[in-house]
């Protein structure tokens, strides 16, 4: 990993809140890099950080991609109950906020249902995310 870079990029963080959405921080790079050698515990609490901050700057659209980035990680970590409550969490943000959003909203869900043996809901949670997804989006096809 590129520790110095990414170290000299945290340090001029504190100048770029306020002429930058919360999701072009340096903070967000890192929290995907500690997950990369699995740093879960640092990992998970900095992307926590960074939910609680895109609330508080009324960013909604980001918090959902940060609930998301949530899911896998908590489901690694083998923290069910709190992977299942960032799913929930994060289909009520990102109700509403267009089809690509809602798809990976329950893309998550389902991922959380697959590890719990929910085969049911995982196979109607993926299939919902996949319908939602399908018009122009190349992440979930065949």
């Amino acid at each position: 990993m590129p520790v110095e870079l990414i170290e000299r990029s945290l340090a001029l963080e504190p100048r770029v809140p306020e002429a930058r959405s919360i999701a072009q921080w340096p903070s967000v790079l890192y929290a995907e890099m500690l997950t990369w050698p699995d740093d879960l515990v640092l990992g998970l609490r900095l992307w926590e950080e960074l939910c609680q901050q895109a609330l508080d700057r009324g960013e909604e659209h980001v918090l959902a991609w940060f609930l998301a980035q949530l899911i896998p990680y908590e489901c690694v970590a083998g923290a069910w109950d709190k992977a299942l409550a960032y799913a929930d969490q994060c289909g009520a943000v990102a109700a509403g906020q267009g089809p690509f959003e809602e798809a990976f909203a329950l893309a998550g869900q389902a991922l959380v249902e697959a590890h719990l043996g929910d085969e049911p809901a995982t196979r109607r949670d993926a299939e919902e995310a996949r319908r939602l997804a399908a018009p122009g989006s190349t992440l979930l096809a065949d």
